[in-house]
C-alpha cells in the first residue's frame, strides 16, 4: 500500500509516494525528491496548512487521514538557491475567452465544475482563493493565484510558464503570461480584464474563463458566510443554523439551478444541522443531496459515498438494516475508487462492525472488525495503538457473543 502526497518544498511542488505513513519515510522522500544534502546540512520543518508543527507519526497520520489536507514542508539549506520564473508576453486572442455575458446557468456550471476534487476542503480553499483574487484586484496588484487544498501566490506582472502541471484552479490577475513549455491545468483558468496570455496556453489546457465578480466571488463568499453563521449557531446550541442553511439553498438554486454540486452540498450541510439537532428531517436533506450528486457525479464518486455514510449514521438510531445497507453502499464505492487499503475503507469497516454489533449480528460484526484489524496493520504497522484498540474491540465482541477466542 502506498499514499500519494502533494507537498511544497521551498515553493516547489512535489508528488511524493509514501510506502508507510511515518516521519522517517516522509523525510527520506523529501531528501530523495529535492536532491538535498544527506550529510546533515539541512534542517527540515514540517507544518500543516495552519502552521502547526508535525513532529510525530501520529500527527502525520491524523493530518493525512482524518483532515485530508495538504502538508507544507519548508527546507532550510546552508547554501539555498532562489527559484525564479522567467518572463514573456503575448496577447490572448479574444475568441479564446469564455465570456459570462448573461450569467447563464451553463456558464456558471462550467466555471464551478470541481468534480475531480469536490470535497469540503476543496470548497473552502477555493473560497479563500477567490477572496484573495478580489483583494489583489482592489489593491491593483498583479500575478497568479493557484488554489487546490492550499493557495500559492506569484505576484509578478510578467510570467514565463515552463513545464507546469497544476492540479487545481489558476487565477490570473492583471498579469501577462507566456508559455515556453508544456502547461496543464486540470480544472479552470480564470482571467481578469487586463490579463494577456500566450495563445499557446489555450491550446494546451482548458479555455480561460473571464472573471465575473458576482458569480466567481460574491455568491461563493455569501454561501460560505451563511455556512459559517450556521456552524456558530450549532456550536452555541441555537436553531438559527437551519434558517441560514435554508437561505444558502435558495441562493444556490436561484443562481445555479436545482441540479448543481453547490445545491447538493447545501442540502448535505442542512442535513448535518438537522442531524446534530436530532431532527429526522436530516434524512430528507441527505436523500435530496444524494439524488443531485448521483445526477452530477454518478455512483462511483467519493461525495456519493460520503452521503451514503451520512444516511447510515441517521438510520443507525432506529433502522439498523437500512444503516447497514447505506454503509455497505459507501464501502463498495470507496473500494472502487480507493482500492483495498485506504483510510476511507478503514472507516467503513469500523462503522459496519459497530452497527452489526449494536444489532447483535455478532458473526458479521466480528468479520468486519477482523477486516478492520488487518487494514490497520497495513496502514499503521503492527506496533500502532490502533492495532491494540482493534484487538480489544474484537475481544469484547467475542465476549458478548459468548465465544472464547484469543485475538492474535
Amino acid at each position: 500500500m502506498a499514499w500519494n502526497v502533494l507537498v511544497t518544498i521551498d515553493s516547489k511542488q512535489y508528488a511524493l509516494i509514501l510506502r508507510h505513513l511515518t516521519m522517517e519515510c516522509l523525510r527520506d522522500q523529501i531528501i530523495e525528491e529535492s536532491k538535498i544534502d544527506r550529510q546533515g546540512n539541512v534542517s527540515i520543518k514540517i507544518t500543516d496548512v495552519d502552521g502547526h508543527a508535525i513532529q510525530t507519526n501520529e500527527q502525520l497520520q491524523k493530518i493525512l487521514i482524518f483532515n485530508q489536507v495538504a502538508i507544507f514542508l519548508f527546507i532550510y539549506h546552508l547554501f539555498k538557491k532562489a527559484l525564479n520564473i522567467k518572463i514573456g508576453l503575448e496577447q490572448l486572442p479574444k475568441e479564446n475567452i469564455v465570456e459570462n455575458k448573461n450569467e447563464t446557468n451553463k456558464t456558471t456550471l462550467e466555471a464551478l465544475d470541481f468534480r475531480k476534487h469536490w470535497s469540503m476542503d476543496w470548497i473552502h480553499s477555493n473560497v479563500e482563493a477567490v477572496k484573495a483574487v478580489e483583494q489583489m484586484i482592489k489593491k491593483d496588484e498583479c500575478g497568479l493565484i493557484i488554489g487546490k487544498l492550499w493557495i500559492a501566490y506569484n505576484k509578478k506582472k510578467l510570467i514565463i510558464a515552463n513545464e507546469i502541471n497544476v492540479d487545481g484552479n489558476v487565477y490570473a490577475i492583471n498579469c501577462e503570461i507566456q508559455c515556453k513549455g508544456n502547461i496543464k491545468i486540470t480544472t479552470q483558468l480564470f482571467v481578469t480584464d487586463n490579463v494577456i496570455i500566450d495563445s499557446q496556453l489555450s491550446k494546451q489546457c482548458i479555455q480561460p474563463i473571464q472573471w465575473n465578480k458576482k458569480i466567481h466571488h460574491d455568491i461563493l463568499v455569501q454561501i460560505q458566510d451563511l455556512q459559517n453563521d450556521a456552524n456558530d449557531g450549532l456550536a452555541s446550541g441555537s436553531d438559527t443554523a437551519i434558517a441560514y442553511l435554508q437561505q444558502a439553498i435558495t441562493i444556490c438554486v436561484d443562481n445555479f439551478g436545482p441540479v448543481h454540486s453547490y445545491v447538493a452540498n447545501s442540502y448535505n450541510n442542512l442535513g448535518i444541522a438537522y442531524y446534530r439537532l436530532q431532527d429526522d428531517k436530516a434524512i430528507e436533506c441527505y436523500e435530496k443531496s444524494l439524488q443531485i450528486t448521483l445526477d452530477i457525479f454518478g455512483l462511483n464518486h467519493a461525495w456519493t459515498a460520503n452521503l451514503y455514510n451520512n444516511l447510515g449514521l441517521i438510520y443507525s438510531n432506529n433502522d439498523h438494516d437500512r444503516a447497514i445497507e447505506c454503509f455497505e453502499n459507501a464501502l463498495k464505492i470507496r473500494l472502487h475508487i480507493f482500492g483495498d487499503n485506504h483510510p476511507f475503507i478503514e472507516d467503513s469497516y469500523r462503522r459496519l462492525g459497530l452497527i452489526c454489533r449494536n444489532c447483535k449480528q455478532y458473526k458479521q460484526s466480528i468479520q468486519w472488525y477482523q477486516k478492520l484489524l488487518e487494514i490497520r496493520k497495513e496502514i499503521y504497522g503492527n506496533t500502532s495503538a490502533f492495532i491494540g484498540d482493534s484487538k480489544i474491540i474484537l475481544a469484547s465482541v467475542f465476549e458478548e457473543a459468548e465465544e472464547k477466542r484469543i485475538c492474535i
